[in-house]
């Protein structure tokens, strides 16, 4: 059975990533408080960014509307169901390795709206999830471009 890889083998999937860019959905989810407007990281459990702050999202499946994979990949990873999602904009990345090849996604980006009080379950991809306000400099790049695209700053 294929690891995360919605049902292709690992060959297959290791071939992909050394041959097309993935499109992919990754989002920023946020909130308003008193003290201001914040965003959710989660620390990977996962290659690539292993043990760093990044953002959630996945693959976009074949046959997915973009829509329907981030509300998807909200819910999955974060088991948040009410949210708001906003298209920001696209972004290249190129990925250090996965499956030991170096490869490039697309970004379909989108800051999700939550009220202050949701509640968070993540996924197993994250070791823990933390609400920050501002962007820390040492986070990937990846991670510091999408986060300033939605609006944040260091």
């Amino acid at each position: 059975m294929p690891r995360n890889n919605a049902f292709l083998s690992d060959a297959t999937y290791a071939t992909v990533l050394q041959s097309v860019p993935i499109a992919t959905v990754d989002f920023v989810l946020v909130r308003h408080t008193a003290s201001g407007r914040e965003f959710l990281l989660g620390k990977r459990t996962e290659v690539p960014y292993r043990g760093e702050w990044f953002v959630p999202g996945g693959r976009i499946f074949k046959g997915e509307k973009m829509e329907q994979a981030v509300y998807r990949q909200v819910h999955r990873e974060l088991g948040v169901k009410d949210c708001r999602a906003i298209f920001i904009g696209c972004l290249d990345v190129m990925n250090p390795p996965k499956m030991g090849v170096r490869w490039h996604s697309i970004w379909h980006f989108h800051v999700v709206e939550v009220s202050e009080g949701v509640t968070i379950a993540p996924n197993k991809e994250n070791k823990r999830v933390k609400w920050f306000s501002h962007i820390n400099p040492h986070w990937p790049v990846p991670v510091k471009k999408a986060l300033a695209m939605a609006g944040f700053h260091s």
